[in-house]
C-alpha cells in the first residue's frame, strides 16, 4: 500500500523535474512566494501541501490529508480512515549559492500535527502530533523544489490508546526520530 502512494508522488516528482527549463535560476528571491505540493510529515501523515514564504528567512505551511487503510496484522478486513492537518513555520537560517540551475537552504521548524483516526469499531481516536524537523529545501529551477527532512515528533497519547496505528509513529506517548520530505512547486 505504502509502495503505491510513493509511485504516484515520485512520478509526480520527475515530471516537474523534466519540465524546469534549463537556464532557470534556483529558488531566486522565495520572499512572498506560494508553493503548492505534497509531504509526508515526520509523524507519517501523507498530505498536500501549501507554504508560503513571508520572507526570504520565515515560511508558513499548511497540509491536509486523508488515508484508508487496512489493518493485515489481525486479520479484519474492515478499514480504518486518518485525517490529518498540519500548520508548520520555519526558519530558514543558511542558504548556498547557486550552482546553475541549483541551491539549497537548511532550516529548523516546528509543526503541529493532528491525526484523527476512524477505527472499524466505530471509535474516534484523536493523536496529537508535536514535530520539530530540520530541513534542506533544494530547489531545482526556479520553481521546484524537493525537502527531505529529519527530527523529533513528540507523540502526545491524550486519550490512552496503545495501539500502533500504520500511518504513525510506535503506539504510547514519547518523542522518536523520524524523517519525511515534501516536493513544492512554487509560482
Amino acid at each position: 500500500m505504502i509502495g503505491h502512494r510513493f509511485t504516484l508522488t515520485g512520478f509526480a516528482g520527475a515530471l516537474c523535474i523534466l519540465a524546469m527549463p534549463a537556464t532557470a535560476r534556483a529558488g531566486k528571491d522565495m520572499q512572498q512566494r506560494v508553493g503548492v505540493g505534497a509531504q509526508r510529515t515526520l509523524s507519517g501523515a501523507n498530505e498536500l501541501h501549501v507554504n508560503w514564504f513571508l520572507d526570504t528567512r520565515l515560511s508558513l505551511g499548511f497540509g491536509a490529508g486523508m488515508d484508508v487503510y487496512r489493518d493485515s496484522n489481525n486479520g479484519d478486513p474492515a478499514g480504518q480512515s486518518a485525517f490529518s492537518f498540519s500548520p508548520s513555520v520555519f526558519g530558514w537560517f543558511l542558504r548556498t549559492k547557486e550552482t546553475g540551475p541549483v541551491a539549497a537552504n537548511l532550516g529548523v521548524g516546528g509543526r503541529f500535527t493532528v491525526i484523527v483516526h476512524g477505527t472499524p469499531n466505530d471509535t474516534t481516536v484523536i493523536e496529537p502530533i508535536l514535530e520539530i524537523p530540520v530541513t534542506v529545501e533544494v530547489y531545482l529551477g526556479q520553481h521546484f523544489a524537493i525537502a527531505p527532512e529529519a527530527g523529533l515528533a513528540f507523540r502526545m497519547n491524550v486519550d490512552g490508546n496503545t495501539e500502533t496505528f500504520n500511518v504513525s509513529a510506535d503506539g504510547g506517548s514519547g518523542p522518536a526520530i523520524m524523517a519525511g520530505g515534501s516536493f513544492h512547486f512554487y509560482f
